[in-house]
């Protein structure tokens, strides 16, 4: 950068980016020219978002935030890169994979990384890894681990998740549909969403998810595994494949069975601890009379129960 430039047109943080600069400590920088200046121990944040350039140095170390999003021509990033909090890569649309000795203390953004094919084995982030619309990406490596959400919402080349996988948070995989299975020892410490996984066609055993379960629209979802724990809410509108429930399944929220087509049963022990929706399941013959509902019974347009059984146990409303 040429300091003088900047006093002389009084740059600021948009006019420097304007022109292709990258502004760092109230000064406009040449990509080439900064980290000659400075160094590569970036105590701070460093914006670097939308400039042009292919590769940053080796041994990059940023104490704050990293902000990369936009950035087209970025190809790779550099062995030894240290992030201390979040690293932005949205739409770095020329990224094909990361380095395997690299450390992100936060959050890492990649969404819409469309050149993305893969993650470095035992990848560990902090906070949360987003790699929504990373339609190249395929799997996820093996010792993955991370701390908070994991979001993979529209990866409609996905196809696999790793054995062992942890996520403390969220894990999204809405609209991945080459998504065929999940792993069985599968823990989720949120909310498992699988809406429009429509390739997807049974659950694992052993899974356990700590929120809600959301597999609306899985088209070709078939059965669930028997020993499947839901703490939160179910959301199994809409597949219309699914002709059974694993006995003794108990659902600690809401139950949403709408529009179930092949659904003929409930199965015995079947507990839900708030409202359970049936409707639209017209292919439902009867229920057990174990059933207990912790809210409402919504029966709209099953039109093939002709009775309820005696000792149904309903908290709340049965609306038919």
């Amino acid at each position: 950068m040429c300091r003088g430039l900047n006093l002389k047109l009084k740059l600021t943080r948009e006019s420097a980016k304007d022109l292709g600069l990258i502004w760092y400590k109230n000064q406009a920088w040449e990509v080439e020219d900064l980290f000659d200046k400075v160094g590569l121990n970036i105590r701070g944040d460093l914006d670097l978002s939308e400039a042009e350039f292919e590769s940053l140095p080796s041994g990059l170390k940023v104490g704050g935030n990293l902000y990369l999003e936009g950035c087209k021509s970025l190809k790779y990033l550099p062995s030894g890169l240290k992030v201390g909090k979040d690293l932005y890569l949205a739409d770095c649309q020329s990224l094909e994979s990361l380095p395997s000795d690299l450390q992100v203390g936060g959050d890492l953004y990649l969404e819409s990384c469309k050149s993305l094919k893969s993650l470095p084995q035992d990848l560990r982030v902090g906070g949360y890894l987003n790699l929504g619309y990373c339609t190249s990406l395929e799997s996820l490596p093996s010792g993955l681990k991370v701390g908070k959400d994991l979001y993979l919402e529209g990866c409609k080349s996905f196809k696999s998740l790793p054995s062992g996988l942890r996520v403390g948070g969220d894990l999204t995989l809405g609209g991945c549909k080459s998504l065929e299975s999940l792993p069985p020892d599968l823990k989720v410490g949120g909310d498992l969403s699988l809406r429009n996984c429509t390739s997807l066609k049974s659950l694992p055993s052993g899974l356990e998810v700590d929120g809600d379960l959301s597999l609306e629209g899985c088209t070709s979802l078939k059965t669930l595994s028997s020993d499947l724990k839901v703490s939160g809410n179910m959301y199994l509108g809409g597949c219309k494949s699914l002709k059974y429930l694993p006995s003794g399944l108990k659902v600690g929220g809401y139950l949403n069975l709408w529009d179930c087509k092949s659904l003929k049963s409930l199965p015995s022990g079947l507990q839900v601890g708030k409202d359970l929706y049936l409707e639209g399941c017209r292919s439902l013959e009867s229920l057990p009379s174990s059933l207990k509902v912790g809210g409402d019974l919504m029966l709209k347009g099953c039109t093939s129960l002709k009775s309820l059984p005696p000792d149904l146990k309903v908290r709340g409303k049965i609306l038919r």
